[in-house]
């Protein structure tokens, strides 16, 4: 398994989901790991970038369509996610009453008929994982919608064309890359920290279903970390694809020139 290739790495990969035995498999979770951020992985996504640009060069159909399943996916998460920020105001309300006012030690919430009895504490520290999931998977829908910050010095005098080259550059020179690096760190938090025992470096762990997963130090708190180091690599793969998106998008209103309405962007923002 040290010498695998990225496909035998994988195929083991989907075995273990089935196959408990292997998550003890040392060798298993190397070559995961490794698969993950190995030059094959790179080379191919790389690849898959420029021919799809290329196929939008020539055809863009195809780019309309991959732009779409890749705008939808994030406008599915980014709108379903919006309701974990009300999610945070309420709790943080009752969090505030129940340990201010009432002075409890343990707060009860059965949603969906499913009870769940921790500390204020918990319930308190459980709101940075509301937060953290708003960040890794919104982004990309705010990205999407043109909601992120932009200081604006050269960007709104340009013509249609090179605000499309711009945004071409920007998303294949700058956003890529960067995405690219976080991925690439955070492949491996996040496997260490899911892995099995024999490879998982964490002392504070315990077990699910034969995981063995990173828990944070503090007994009464909110102790699932490994939910963050999860978030940090699907921020990164979300935002890569809108990257993508984007860079697709820009191929495309190039090669057709701008619409008779404007520029949809300045109309919009």
């Amino acid at each position: 398994m040290e010498d695998a290739s990225l496909l035998a790495s994988l195929s083991w990969f989907f075995a273990a989901l089935f196959d408990g035995s292997l998550w003890s498999n040392k060798g298993f979770w190397s070559g995961v790991m490794r698969a993950g951020v190995s030059w094959t992985m790179l080379y191919g996504y790389i690849g898959l970038v420029i021919a799809l640009l290329v196929a939008t060069v020539v055809s863009s159909r195809i780019g309309e369509n991959v732009r779409g399943f890749i705008d939808g996916i994030s406008s599915k998460l980014g709108r379903w996610v919006c309701w974990f920020a009300l999610l945070m105001v309420v709790q943080q309300i009752l969090v505030v009453f129940m340990q201010a006012i009432f002075k409890t030690p343990i707060m009860s919430v059965a949603p969906f008929g499913v009870g769940l009895n921790a500390t204020p504490q918990w319930f308190g520290e459980e709101l940075r994982l509301y937060n953290a999931i708003l960040i890794a998977m919104g982004s990309a829908f705010t990205f999407l919608e043109g909601g992120h910050v932009r200081v604006d010095l050269i960007y709104g005098g340009v013509s249609f064309r090179v605000k499309r080259m711009i945004d071409l550059f920007g998303s294949l020179f700058f956003m890529t890359p960067l995405m690219m690096t976080i991925y690439f760190f955070s492949w491996g938090l996040m496997w260490r920290s899911i892995a099995s025992a024999s490879v998982n470096p964490y002392r504070d762990t315990y077990k699910w279903r034969g995981w063995q997963l990173e828990a944070s130090t503090n007994p009464s708190g909110f102790n699932e970390v490994y939910l963050y180091k999860i978030l940090i690599f699907v921020f990164a793969v979300l935002m890569l694809a809108q990257a993508l998106s984007m860079a697709l998008r820009c191929i495309q209103e190039l090669k057709e020139g701008e619409p008779e309405g404007g520029d949809p962007q300045a109309i919009q923002h």
